[in-house]
């Protein structure tokens, strides 16, 4: 009978703990860098904006465009806290 590794019990031959592990940190990063590539496309909307003379939606995409870039960051970041090893 073949398991799936996220309903295993631990101690069962079964029991994949690195694997899933490594899938929430690569899942967690593909996150990350997806909100980075939004962020960049606010700024260069933003910038776009500033440069044809909307200053009301210049600012309103850099703001988008940080809350984006603080998205990202959190997404990074609790990855990278909550993927760590740690010992039983």
């Amino acid at each position: 009978m073949h398991l799936a590794p996220w309903r295993a019990q631990r101690g069962s031959p079964h029991f994949r703990r690195g694997s899933l592990t490594t899938m929430k940190r690569i899942i967690g990063i593909v996150i990350g860098v997806f909100y980075a590539l939004l962020s960049g496309l606010a700024f260069t909307t933003s910038t776009l904006n500033w440069s044809v003379g909307n200053s009301d939606l210049g600012l309103w995409w850099a703001v988008i465009g940080t809350l984006l870039g603080i998205a990202g960051v959190g997404a990074l970041l609790g990855t990278w806290f909550h993927t760590r090893p740690v010992e039983d």
